[in-house]
Order: structure tokens, then sequence, then C-alpha cells
């Protein structure tokens, strides 16, 4: 708070003059020295600060925020698409082995965190060897590519699919026990072949099935499946085999 003390100036030796006139000045009362203050004395107080620049840096500043918000965007939705083509099978468009084994590992931990049953089929291309040998690779590609499109109209939504790996398929089956689990795979085997591929092309799988079990890990689970699909295929093919 600025206060006007109003004093006369007298060199430092004159102490008997300066205590004579201070004695006069403190006489004077208030309103007549805040008179003599503002007479002589004049204080102009101006803003540093033009206005426009408040407005100037305020549209510099909202053009900054688009555009940061713009390319966070950008990053964002590009970080999305590396994420779905790094877990996706680029053939068939469905999960690859990396993206299958991760959600395999938290539907088993759902599975014993709320003790519902959670099975795995496990599905290979019977003679399929035959098929890009006497049709070509690229018939083989399609047979691929329209044996998974058969497997996501049969399966539940809840379910996901994936290739494992060449002509082999991944299904996780959660809340479905080895009986749900063999209807299932009993109708996505049917569908497949009874389905007529391109040039009139047939084929069939063999599916090994499998029930998680309280002390199974994601490698025995996966064995066990697996297993159970190479028996189905010593049995003659064709057929779901539960292990």
């Amino acid at each position: 708070m600025y206060m006007n003390h109003l004093r006369i100036g007298v060199r430092k030796s004159d102490v008997t003059l300066r205590n004579i006139l201070d004695k006069g000045v403190m006489s004077i009362t208030p309103q007549e020295r805040g008179r003599v203050v503002n007479q002589h004395i004049s204080i102009n107080v101006q803003s540093a600060i033009n206005p426009m620049w408040f407005l100037f840096g305020g549209g510099i500043g909202a053009v900054i925020a688009l555009l940061w918000g713009y390319w966070t965007y950008r990053l964002r939705r590009l970080n999305a698409e590396l994420l779905h083509i790094s877990n996706t099978d680029k053939l068939t468009g469905l999960a690859n082995r990396q993206k299958l084994s991760g959600d395999m590992a938290e539907a088993m931990l759902r599975s014993h965190q709320r003790e519902l049953p959670l099975s795995v089929l496990l599905l290979d291309v019977d003679n399929f060897k035959n098929v890009n040998d006497t049709f070509g690779h690229l018939a083989g590609d399609g047979v691929l590519q329209a044996l998974s499109a058969l497997a996501v109209d049969v399966l539940r939504q809840q379910d996901i699919a994936g290739r494992w790996g060449g002509e082999e398929f991944l299904v996780l089956l959660p809340e479905a026990d080895a009986d749900k689990a063999g209807e299932i795979a009993e109708k996505l085997r049917r569908r497949i072949e009874e389905f007529s591929f391109a040039d009139g092309l047939r084929c069939t799988v063999s599916i090994g099935l499998a029930e998680m079990r309280p002390h199974d890990t994601q490698d025995s689970l996966i064995h066990r499946a697996d297993t159970a699909l190479y028996h189905a295929k010593r049995m003659g093919k064709n057929r779901v085999s539960v292990g």
C-alpha cells in the first residue's frame, strides 16, 4: 500500500533546523498534508501490458491446443492400427499365435477366479498338403480363409479363434465344459465337411478338445488338446476327439 510521507530535505549536519521543520510538518493536518502531496507530486500508474497481446497469445494458444489434440489423435490411431496388425494373422484375419497366447492366459485366469469352465479346440485341416500339391498354394490359402470365415460364423460371440500355425487353428471356448465344447466342435466340423470351397474343392478337419483342469498350465492344456487331435487323425480323420 502506498503512503505519502511528507518530509522537507535538509543537510544531515543541520540537525536543529531539521527538528524545527519536522515539528512544523507534524503540525499540519492530514488533509492539508495530502493536499500538498497531490499538488506537487504526480503519480501516474499505467498498465505496461497491451490487452491485444492477451488476444494474440490466446489465439496462438488455441491453435497449439488444436494441433496438439490432432496429432495426439493421429498417434493413438496409428498405435491402435499397429497393435491390430501385430496381433492379427495376415492371411485369415484371425488372431495370430502371439495374440492367442495372451488371450488364453487371460481366459484361464478368469476361469480360475470365477470357477467357470474353459475348453480349447485344436483344429487341423485333413490332407492339406494334397490340396497345395494338387490345386496350388493359392487354392490352399483360399481354403484357410474360407475355413476361418466358417469358424467365425459358427462360434459364439465370446469364443476366440485364431491361426495357431500352418493349417492348424486354436479356439478358446470360455464358460464351456467338455460337453458344450463337443457340441460346438461337432457343429463346426459338419459345417466345414458340407461346405463347397472354390472350384468345388471339399475339405475336412480333425479336432482335438480339452477342458481346463484345476492345475492346468497353458502348455499342459494345449498338450492335451494336441494329443486328442492326433488321436482323431489316427482314428481316421474328420472327427472330434476329447483329451
